[in-house]
């Protein structure tokens, strides 16, 4: 009876293990609208070159260090930018205390954008050795940049009005914000939006959320025609 009982118990937390692992993967198949999805055919990377585009990562590694069940939910080039981190909440403190913001003296998110920065050549080179989307090539850099409509008070209105956190809310002790990657295209459509460095799956759901819900932007042009323009945006939340 002793050794029924064993065997029942352990088939049970065998299923149960199972279970929890089939209820992962179909979760990360879900979240692969939000995060690049890592394209695995090393035959056609090979062939495209693209390892020499970034030569200093390491194929096996790079799978290994940030690639979960399929997807990249933190590139490795965001280091390049001067983005918010965790301990510089004095350094950005000014993005949540505008004079000038309304409806209220204090904003729940705030963003920086960062466009035209050399560094994000680089991550776009990243974003195509993760996807080998050798087709995605909109514009780093244009005459006139892509812009909310309206300019940044704008934007930080729009962010604070339509923001959405569980009244319950922890903040991550390891983050607070999220930084998200997408093109705005010629007719200010927000388009390709992926979350490129994570914090938690309630941060970057809703920071996903307001960005692809935006309104049209002012789309980039380029001698005087509107053109494709990539756009990183990090999204800081406060509460």
């Amino acid at each position: 009876m002793g050794r029924f009982l064993s065997l029942f118990c352990f088939l049970f937390v065998f299923s149960l293990q199972g279970k929890a692992q089939q209820d992962v993967l179909p979760d990360s198949l879900k979240r692969s609208e939000i995060y690049l999805a890592w394209n695995d055919d090393s035959a056609l990377r090979d062939s495209l070159e693209i390892k020499k585009i970034i030569p200093h990562y390491h194929e096996s590694r790079y799978v290994e260090r940030h690639v979960e069940y399929g997807i990249v939910k933190k590139l490795l080039s965001v280091r390049k930018l001067s983005r918010f981190q965790k301990g510089d909440e004095a350094r950005f403190m000014f993005l949540f205390n505008d004079p000038n913001f309304e409806p209220s003296g204090t904003r729940t998110v705030a963003a920086i954008s960062f466009q035209g920065d050399d560094a994000l050549f680089e991550l776009m080179d990243e974003m195509k050795y993760i996807t080998l989307n050798t087709k995605y090539r909109p514009l780093i850099n244009a005459e006139f940049m892509p812009s909310f409509n309206g300019g940044y008070n704008a934007m930080m209105k729009y962010l604070n009005e339509k923001v959405r956190l569980p009244e319950d809310l922890v903040m991550p002790e390891s983050c607070g914000a999220v930084m998200l990657g997408f093109v705005v295209v010629k007719d200010g459509s927000v388009k390709n939006l992926k979350v490129i460095e994570g914090c938690n799956d309630i941060l970057d759901k809703e920071a996903f959320r307001l960005v692809k819900s935006m309104p049209k932007w002012q789309a980039g042009k380029q001698a005087g025609a509107p053109v494709s323009v990539f756009v990183v945006l990090q999204l800081i939340f406060k509460r």
